[in-house]
């Protein structure tokens, strides 16, 4: 997205008229910085089961207390040479990742068309894709993979360093979505994916009747980024243990040191609710487990510092089925301690849905949405939202950094912080919500706080 100059500055400070930009409007197949992108299996009607079933990349606003519909759904192909399809049945896949440059978002399927059977346990290849800002979404060429393997999803950096495809047989490497697809590690279940300062971490997991090889909890393969076969390890302080199905799963500083701290893990069997991990240096240690009172598991995760309260993070997760909403999963919001390395749990969590699948149809991995990438060295505004609560400002800065907001009624005019300290998270996002009623014209700037 290019905006206008008024909306850039090559400093950390920004000024911007409220009424110049009320009027704005994004292009309604381009994702709006700071929602939530998710991965939904959607059949016309009938039952979910494990026949090739059409994909939507949805896309979801996280500031309600209500469940909503979605800002869009994206149709991926379902027919023709570049099919991507999803098994209705396989609880494991379709987990979805936002690049850790934050331009796009991949995903994995079956190269079939709508309705063939079996698509996990038959020869059908496989295929991963790409949606990038402006909602176009790329395929990758479809490659093979071992007879009754599950495709769980794609993980990259950024476009330069390639695609690293996770499934039921390991990772696949892939440098651009026209190469064909190699092995970098083979014989490891992996279900969720993330990258964290340049490693590839997963969950993995198997029956507990497996032979060692498999190995349930979160390993981490050698080498940044690897491109050549490489070994995967278990984090330090990981046991194995019986099948309890990890699937998403995310980390963050929250000590600022660059290095991942903290650690949440999905766990899907019910009842398993999302497990926070504390790293002290040496070894990672169960902290606790984030569950409501009516227990649920839990498929895709995504974690962020909340933007307006540094004190929590905020989980963001789609749910197992469950008899409660007829069968249906939902997408739910609820928060975290964000003190390192803390150990006090909070008890039994209130979740926020922010929408519900529709019949025939489930949600699977969630992230957030596409941003475009800041020009080398600047600060970017790329999202102004008024809304029944002022306005919301959403832009790019240096990842970690802390900022305050400042606001004035005149540029001439002695400027107020008006915010806490806000810190710009792992992809370098910060946002800020005015509740101030916008009835005056305002500027605004973000600032680099000590």
């Amino acid at each position: 997205m290019n905006l206008p100059r008024s909306l850039r500055s090559s400093s950390a400070a920004l000024a911007l008229g409220l009424g110049a930009l009320a009027a704005g409007r994004l292009p309604a197949a381009t994702f709006t910085p700071g929602n939530l992108v998710v991965y939904t299996i959607a059949r016309s009607s009938g039952a979910l089961n494990g026949t090739a079933t059409p994909v939507l990349v949805q896309e979801f606003s996280p500031n309600t207390t209500t469940p909503l519909a979605p800002v869009q759904s994206i149709a991926v192909v379902s027919t023709g040479t570049n099919a991507l399809t999803a098994s209705g049945s396989a609880a494991s896949d379709g987990q979805l990742l936002l690049s850790s440059d934050g331009t796009f978002v991949t995903f994995a399927g079956y190269n079939a068309a709508s309705g063939v059977t079996g698509v996990v346990n038959n020869t059908t290849a496989r295929l991963f894709a790409m949606a990038a800002l402006d909602g176009t979404v790329s395929y990758s060429a479809p490659f093979p993979i071992a007879l009754g393997v599950n495709v769980r999803g794609a993980a990259a950096a950024s476009l330069a360093s390639g695609f690293y495809v996770y499934s039921g047989d390991g990772y696949g490497y892939a440098p651009t979505l026209a190469a064909p697809l190699y092995c970098v590690t083979g014989q490891l279940s992996v279900r969720g994916a993330t990258i964290f300062g340049g490693r590839i971490y997963g969950s993995t997991g198997a029956s507990s009747t497996s032979a060692d090889l498999y190995y349930n909890g979160v390993s981490a393969l050698d080498g940044i980024l690897p491109t050549e076969p490489a070994y995967y390890r278990p984090l330090p302080g990981f046991t194995s243990t019986t099948n309890d199905s990890p699937n998403g799963l995310r980390f963050l500083s929250l000590g600022r040191s660059g290095r991942p701290d903290t650690l949440w893990l999905a766990l899907g069997k019910i009842g398993g609710g999302v497990q926070r991990y504390n790293f002290d240096g040496t070894s990672w240690t169960l902290a606790y487990t984030l569950n409501p009172a009516t227990a649920v598991g839990f498929y895709g995760l995504t974690v962020r510092v909340d933007p307006q309260d540094p004190t929590r993070v905020r989980l963001y997760a789609t749910t197992q089925p469950d008899t409660t909403n007829n069968g249906a999963n939902q997408l739910v919001t609820f928060t975290d301690s964000a003190t390192a390395g803390n150990t006090t749990g909070p008890g039994p969590v209130t979740l926020t849905v922010l929408a519900t699948a529709g019949g025939s149809q489930m949600f699977r991995g969630v992230d957030f949405a596409p941003m475009p990438a800041p020009p080398p060295g600047t600060f970017q505004l790329t999202t102004f939202a008024p809304n029944a609560q002022g306005a919301l400002f959403v832009a790019r800065a240096e990842a970690g950094r802390a900022y305050v907001v400042q606001s004035s009624t005149d540029l001439t005019a002695p400027w107020q912080t008006v915010s806490p300290v806000l810190y710009a998270d792992q992809f370098g996002r910060i946002e800020y919500q005015d509740t101030s009623a916008p009835a005056l014209q305002r500027f605004y700037r973000f600032v680099t706080s000590p």
